[in-house]
């Protein structure tokens, strides 16, 4: 057992360059190296791979590009995928940012807790690692 969770960890720390965006069926995925997709949320355009970075010592995000809505003003929502950095158990996807937007997504980590408010949307999520 452990040695497969070695072999996971492994594969999912190979460089963030490998993440692509592929579109199926009129739906986005973020995928790395055919051995992980997860669907990601198109706001306009084509999502776009940002970056892998790590939150505190429990988690671990991917952010991507969502797009850049609006009419007057456009505006670049980045979103980021969230999982456990230990398990590397998917967690969701949530705002991350709003480019060219006064009210920004809080997101606050403490210990094995991550709170996110994201007064635009509503949101109000706590994820806790057990």
């Amino acid at each position: 057992m452990y040695k497969l969770i070695l072999a996971f960890l492994i594969s999912f720390s190979i460089s963030a360059s490998e993440w692509k965006i592929k579109k199926q069926n009129g739906l986005y995925f973020l995928e790395k190296s055919n051995e992980h997709s997860f669907q990601v949320i198109n706001e306009a355009g084509t999502p776009e791979f940002i970056e892998e970075k790590e939150l505190g010592d429990f988690f671990k995000i991917i952010l991507y590009d969502a797009g850049s809505p609006g009419t007057s003003v456009n505006v670049t929502i980045k979103r980021a995928l969230v999982f456990n950095k230990i398990t590397l158990r998917y967690l969701g996807d949530y705002p991350y940012e709003y480019v060219g937007y006064p009210i920004q997504p809080r997101w606050t980590v403490k210990g094995k807790k991550l709170t996110i408010k994201d007064e635009e949307t509503g949101l109000s999520k706590e994820i806790s690692i057990d």
